[in-house]
């Protein structure tokens, strides 16, 4: 194997002519796109139209942006995640607003909501507000993707489970929503929830953030890794007993991590050696390290390099051209090598995996054809294929 870019691509990037979109799993909310709320276990088309240069999954909803800048939604809406400024479920595109800005955004879908960051550094967030997670200033939901304050600078954002983290391009680290399990990074009371972008601590190098199961994880400009909030399934790395932390604290002392990643209470970084590891739950799809087998795959408090086919060593080539987003709470997991081959492995019940059948397996199985990337939201799949 080499050559994998993992997972779930945050930026279509300028100058992309665009692409079919497919999708496949989980349907009950119609966020596959396909007209109805039929699950399927292999990839279909959604729509004739080969102009789409990016998709993201959050819970029950895709979000896709079109090479004209345009932003769409698909799915369920009960909470304005769409954007849509309705609550209806959509079995079909929908477009959001007419803003044509959106092809270079950060875009990070989670449960019920979705921030976004555009290329002039203005950060938007829509959907579930009901713990101050969209940073508005109160617990509103929003149906419309709404300026975070008047501010621009932003550089990255993140969404967990009711809580967002952004950070400035001045390295400076904010959370917004809910405090339990120490999410919110603050340091105090967990019972805390905060309703606008307030600051971590007054550190300035921080580069690159995700969220994961109630909780974040980012790397450092130096390259160092951190985490807090809940350790649950080992998530937070730091090799510890399921025990909660409310500020960041470094996973391990290497200073050679690129990018994070998460699917839930799995997560995991790329190193610049294009080494991928892992951590977290490693039943039901999760990483394999050590050698262990394809069935016996355990949880792990502390990262392993990943060795995703038995009997193989770690890779060195997978690839971190774009960044990785994944914070919906799955526990799939998708990559496109760079020779266009996509590969599918990880727990699925609704045929999520596109394989043709519901079989999870945590040996990567290529899906037929040319695809240019890949986004795994909850229980669903959404890729652009060439």
């Amino acid at each position: 194997m080499s050559n994998w870019p993992l997972g779930v691509i945050s930026s279509a990037g300028g100058g992309a002519s665009g692409f079919a979109l497919w999708s496949w799993g989980l349907n009950g909310h119609g966020q596959l796109g396909h007209g109805g709320t039929t699950k399927v276990s292999s990839p279909v088309q959604v729509g004739t139209d080969e102009d789409w240069v990016n998709a993201q999954g959050g819970q029950s909803f895709t979000l896709a942006i079109r090479n004209n800048g345009t932003l769409w939604g698909i799915g369920r809406n009960d909470f304005g995640q769409l954007g849509d400024n309705s609550t209806t479920n959509r079995s079909s595109p929908v477009q959001i607003g007419s803003d044509e800005d959106w092809v270079d955004a950060i875009l990070s879908p989670n449960q019920y909501g979705c921030c976004a960051v555009k290329a002039d550094g203005t950060l938007w967030t829509w959907g579930n507000g009901g713990y101050g997670e969209l940073g508005h200033g109160n617990t509103d939901n929003v149906s419309v993707p709404t300026q975070v304050g008047s501010e621009t600078g932003w550089a990255d954002c993140s969404m967990s489970s009711h809580t967002s983290g952004f950070i400035k391009q001045n390295g400076t680290l904010f959370t917004t929503g809910r405090g339990f399990d120490g999410s919110l990074a603050n340091n105090g009371d967990n019972s805390v929830n905060f309703s606008t972008p307030v600051q971590v601590g007054s550190l300035t190098n921080w580069k690159l953030l995700c969220g994961k199961h109630r909780g974040f994880i980012s790397v450092k400009t130096d390259g160092t890794l951190w985490s807090w909030g809940s350790d649950e399934q080992g998530s937070l790395g730091n090799g510890g007993s399921n025990v909660n932390v409310s500020s960041p604290i470094q996973i391990g002392s290497d200073t050679d991590w690129k990018e994070p990643f998460s699917n839930g209470e799995t997560a995991g970084c790329l190193k610049t050696s294009g080494d991928i590891w892992g951590w977290g739950r490693g039943r039901g799809g999760g990483w394999q390290h050590n050698g262990q087998s394809a069935t016996a795959a355990s949880d792990s408090s502390i990262p392993h390099v990943y060795e995703p086919v038995d009997g193989e060593g770690g890779d060195t080539d997978w690839q971190g051209d774009h960044r990785i987003k994944a914070c919906t709470g799955g526990r799939h997991n998708g990559t496109v090598k760079s020779g266009n081959e996509l590969y599918m492995w990880g727990a699925q019940t609704n045929g999520e995996l596109g394989i043709g059948s519901t079989t999870g397996t945590h040996s990567p199985v290529q899906i037929d054809g040319s695809w240019y990337r890949v986004g795994t939201g909850f229980g669903h799949t959404v890729a652009l294929k060439r």
